[in-house]
């Protein structure tokens, strides 16, 4: 009798998942043409999962004069997000613009970026020049509004300022289906409404063989950058981990990251250069190529940096906090990090539960599973938060990169009140497969470029 039900328990779960993908219409993975432009082998094939408003803007850049950045992102979009940028964060707190613009204004830069702002500043028109640095300043002028709010508000009202929080992960070896495979896994998250519903541009400058995805404004601002040699680098925040800090003498480090990147051929040489880099803000940042990726990470008092994982490593996830046992002493008491905890553990438990089976499909699929809160309520992405007692989702885009494929797959923001399907209470033999497919994932499998 046992042994019947049993049987009639398991027809049924296959049923399911028969009339699931029958009638089920998952999201499209379209596959974004994209030229070879200057890189040295094929080009990175782009695929974006749809969403709501899942729109991805190329633009190449053909010289290294900034005016034609200004022009092929326009005019009307940089000066509006300067005003939105400005008065959303600086004037709620009353602070001085002109301060804050000279500081930014009169920081180190490497002359080649300093030429192409002045360009830039010139097409833009009225305070150009100020405008263009500031926007693409936008991750330090986080920290210094950070700490100038720090100086007439309580820490705990400066929510507005926009929390920054991304999650990176990695696999290869034998975490993949395809022991060649190295897959990173990147969510840029940012609690802004200044980005909100706005597409994801990726950038080529071809004049200096880097490939930026961003948003507008940030020119040279290294959030998510693979340079002509397929040589990947991203960046985390550590500042709710080893405090906040910055210097008026030192780089903006997002922009002197770009000049690391193109001027690296490996990974190992970026991930070097990173970690022999002067830092005077607290972040992670992650150099990958096909044999493997390095986290370094950066306490931000212009010392050099230590390394999460090298190489050597198979996989790893880094959200906010340092893991690095050597920073322990170093902890800042008062910062928070608490947030990340979840988000880090949620994804090493998936990637050690299909260890072995891992590929681009599968990893996509983890990265984008919907987290529940102990009520068993949906919320959105795979790095969300508590913040006012609220549940948040702040994430911007997602990508996920198999550097051994060379095949990038992009997400932008997700769709608004979006609202899972009743799987969370359905049989423990089909809960994990409806998770991973709540209709928001490829109903097929992505085939791979020979």
């Amino acid at each position: 009798m046992i042994a019947i039900i049993i049987i009639l328990i398991v027809c049924l779960c296959i049923l399911s998942v028969f009339i699931f993908h029958k009638f089920h219409k998952g999201p499209i993975m379209t596959e974004l043409i994209i030229n070879k432009t200057w890189f040295k082998s094929d080009p990175p094939k782009i695929k974006t999962i749809e969403s709501s408003n899942n729109v991805i803007k190329f633009i190449e850049l053909e010289t290294d004069n900034g005016a034609e950045y200004v022009r092929k992102i326009g005019t009307d979009i940089l000066n509006n997000l300067y005003e939105k940028f400005t008065h959303s964060l600086a004037l709620k707190a009353n602070l001085h613009k002109q301060k804050m613009l000279d500081f930014f204004v009169n920081r180190k830069r490497d002359d080649y970026q300093t030429k192409f702002y002045k360009e830039a500043g010139e097409e833009l028109g009225e305070n150009g020049y100020e405008k263009i640095i500031l926007l693409d300043s936008m991750m330090e002028v986080y920290v210094y509004l950070y700490i100038e709010f720090k100086k007439i508000l309580p820490e705990k009202v400066i929510d507005f300022v926009g929390q920054i929080g991304c999650t990176f992960a990695f696999v290869k070896d034998d975490y993949c289906k395809d022991t060649k495979d190295v897959i990173i896994m990147r969510n840029y998250d940012w609690m802004t409404k200044i980005f909100v519903n706005s597409p994801v541009y990726i950038i080529t400058f071809k004049q200096f063989g880097v490939k930026s995805i961003g948003f507008p404004g940030m020119i040279f601002t290294v959030i998510s950058c693979i340079n002509k040699d397929n040589v990947w680098c991203s960046i985390n925040n550590a500042t709710y981990s080893l405090g906040f800090s910055l210097v008026q003498e030192g780089y903006n480090i997002t922009n002197r990251i770009f000049t690391l990147l193109k001027e690296s051929s490996t990974a190992l040489e970026l991930g070097e250069k990173i970690k022999n880099e002067p830092f005077d803000i607290s972040c992670f940042y992650f150099a990958g190529d096909k044999d493997g990726v390095i986290g370094v990470s950066h306490k931000g008092d212009l010392s050099t940096g230590k390394y999460e994982f090298t190489q050597k490593d198979n996989m790893d996830v880094v959200a906010n906090r340092v893991t690095n046992s050597m920073w322990d002493d170093q902890k800042d008491s008062k910062a928070y990090a608490n947030d990340s905890e979840h988000r880090r553990k949620h994804i090493i438990d998936l990637l050690n539960k299909y260890k072995g089976k891992l590929d681009d499909e599968l990893v996509c699929q983890i990265y984008q599973e919907p987290l529940f809160n102990d009520k068993g309520e949906y919320s959105q992405g795979a790095t969300i938060y508590e913040r006012k007692q609220k549940i948040q989702d702040l994430t911007m885009y997602q990508i996920v990169f198999n550097i051994y494929t060379n095949e990038i797959y992009i997400r932008g923001n997700y769709p608004k009140n979006y609202k899972a399907k009743s799987t969370r209470n359905g049989s423990p033999l089909l809960k994990n497969f409806l998770c991973l497919s709540s209709g928001r994932l490829p109903a097929k499998q992505t085939h791979r470029a020979k």
